[in-house]
């Protein structure tokens, strides 16, 4: 007798069919309060969605927080374009928009520190600083690294005028 490798096609179920069976309404709308988290600019636009955040979906309702009252009254404002927007991209029927006050959490990257690009120093100005230090500190790699530095805060940051 022959051991059959692959079940009958009769025995196979397509993946949506399991999942619509194993995923609870309230599971679904998790889901999909994440994903609206993640393309909130795209419903509510760039503006509003730097001051505002989805936090849940309460019987039909979306429950929006912003970081002050003007901003949850334009959330409010936008309650039937938000309710719209939802229904076509996720099919979610959304009875209305709540909005509060609170703090907007935002999980940004970490800003990165800006990198100072390398600055060529001219010979000249150069030879000009390393005269200004001759002998008056007594190592010669202490007077040369600080006229570098000094030609370097002179390019970087412009030449000081001493007052008198």
């Amino acid at each position: 007798m022959a051991i059959r490798r692959f079940p009958r096609k009769s025995s196979l179920r397509r993946a949506k069919n399991v999942l619509e069976g194993v995923v609870t309404p309230s599971l679904k709308e998790g889901i999909i309060l994440a994903d609206m988290a993640l393309r909130w600019k795209d419903i509510v636009g760039y503006k509003i969605a730097n001051y505002s955040m989805p936090v849940s979906i309460e019987s039909g309702v979306l429950v929006v927080v912003a970081s002050s009252p003007g901003a949850a009254h334009h959330v409010s404002m936008m309650g039937a374009s938000i309710a719209q927007r939802i229904k076509e991209l996720w099919g979610l029927e959304i009875k209305g928009v709540r909005s509060r006050v609170g703090k907007v959490r935002r999980n940004q990257p970490p800003r990165q520190k800006r990198k100072l690009l390398p600055v060529e120093i001219p010979k000249k100005l150069l030879e000009e600083k390393k005269k200004a230090f001759e002998g008056k500190i007594g190592r010669k790699d202490a007077e040369e690294a600080l006229a570098r530095l000094s030609a370097l805060y002179e390019i970087r940051f412009g030449r000081r005028e001493k007052k008198d």
